[in-house]
């Protein structure tokens, strides 16, 4: 947010600006650290969550899930950044 003399000034952005800059971060990240299958699934899924979460504040991780991958299920999407994922005993 802007801030004029100690006031924040709020700013409004169109849900394709939002897409647009999240994606060219992922973008942009993804050229830089050479990532391989499973951290590029991960980048995605975050971006995907996130859009998701601003469009529908009242979802949860399963929900932007179903919304964005229509062929997969759940577990199927959360299978692909397995590796990633803390144990429960971590």
């Amino acid at each position: 947010m802007a801030e004029r003399q100690g006031e924040v000034i709020p700013h409004a952005y169109t849900m394709n600006q939002i897409s647009d800059a999240a994606n060219a971060a992922a973008n942009d990240i993804l050229a830089v650290i050479v990532p391989d299958e499973l951290t590029t699934d991960l980048v995605n899924l975050v971006v995907n969550v996130t859009l998701n979460y601003v469009e529908h504040p009242g979802n949860g991780l399963s929900d932007a899930i179903e919304a964005n991958y229509d062929d997969e299920d759940v577990e199927t999407v959360l299978g692909w950044v397995d590796g990633m994922l803390p144990t429960s005993s971590e």
